[in-house]
């Protein structure tokens, strides 16, 4: 874009200084085929702009796990695989690459799960029996978590806690919070209800 308006002013200078020719019907006519053009590429002009402030503001990285909430409700979560001037490639769960114009996650709401932490918290709750003493409870459902947390927990991620939540006719509901990273969610919360289902 530089080399574009370094060239374009050197050759309107010498048409006008060297050949002394006016320039003002050159650049009348510049200025009108300026505005068509523009025209024609907004879509492409307005991704190459949107691409430079993603780059430039660094909300979301190459390899950061993000979930875009588009418009109507659309939902799109997956890894960045780059960044590009005019794209944006995004991996989903499903191992399918979705390519996104800039100017669509410029104007999408973007949560980042890589950003402040490379974890987040997830939970599991588990309703117990109202005999079964709490702090018991509480004792065996942590170390059921602790247990299996070695597995998909990175190692900056917080030890797993325990509350009681909630209490119902059907029992005391305790929740388990874990701190997977965004990937291992799945398998975190599978691996945690089968410690549990261990421990008890």
């Amino acid at each position: 874009l530089s080399a574009f308006i370094i060239y374009l002013l050197a050759i309107t200078a010498i048409i006008g200084i060297v050949f002394k020719k006016d320039l003002t019907v050159v650049l009348a006519a510049s200025g009108a085929a300026g505005i068509v053009i523009g025209m024609a590429l907004q879509g492409l002009i307005l991704d190459v702009f949107s691409g430079l402030a993603i780059n430039l503001d660094r909300a979301i990285r190459i390899g950061d796990n993000i979930r875009m909430h588009g418009s109507e409700d659309s939902v799109i979560e997956g890894k960045v695989e780059e960044i590009s001037w005019r794209t944006t490639r995004i991996l989903d769960r499903f191992c399918n690459v979705v390519i996104l114009p800039n100017r669509a996650v410029a104007a999408a709401t973007v949560t980042n799960f890589s950003l402040p932490q490379p974890f987040l918290e997830t939970s599991v709750t588990v309703t117990l029996d109202v005999e079964v003493p709490a702090d018991r409870a509480i004792r065996i459902l942590q170390a059921a978590a602790v247990e299996a947390s070695g597995q998909f927990a990175p190692v900056a991620a917080p030890s797993p806690s325990v509350t009681v939540k909630e209490i119902t006719s059907e029992g005391v509901q305790y929740t388990v919070f874990i701190y997977p990273s965004f990937e291992t969610r799945p398998r975190g919360r599978n691996l945690v209800q089968q410690a549990i289902l261990r421990h008890l």
